[in-house]
């Protein structure tokens, strides 16, 4: 039984940064968030019973840090595979974002892979 996270992007990680601290985030905070956040994803997959698939979620992070709602991107084709992903995503936590966060820099895409 093996999982592997895929990845994870941020939906506004290829935003422009900011031109004034108080327009938002900098580049340099959105990326080690997300890779904060990539690690948590990857310390806390969900386990699977055999069956195998991929699917990619999307999924918002609030400011304190609780993921505020989450989809599946594209289904794996395998409804229990799909909503046992989106239960221990839900069950994640996370730090909070630090400040200046868009709801963009705070949306991610990750990738399950059941194998």
């Amino acid at each position: 039984e093996k999982l592997t996270s895929g990845g994870i992007t941020s939906r506004g990680f290829n935003e422009a940064p900011p031109t004034k601290a108080s327009e938002g985030a900098s580049a340099g905070e959105v990326s080690r968030y997300a890779t904060s956040v990539y690690a948590i994803v990857l310390r806390n997959h969900p386990r699977h019973d055999g069956r195998r698939g991929n699917l990619k979620i999307q999924f918002v992070i609030g400011q304190n840090g609780e993921v505020a709602s989450a989809s599946i991107n594209t289904s794996s084709g395998n409804a229990n595979l799909d909503q046992k992903a989106i239960i221990a995503l839900r069950t994640m936590r996370f730090s909070p974002p630090p400040p200046g966060l868009t709801e963009a820099q705070r949306t991610y895409l990750t990738t399950f892979n059941f194998r």
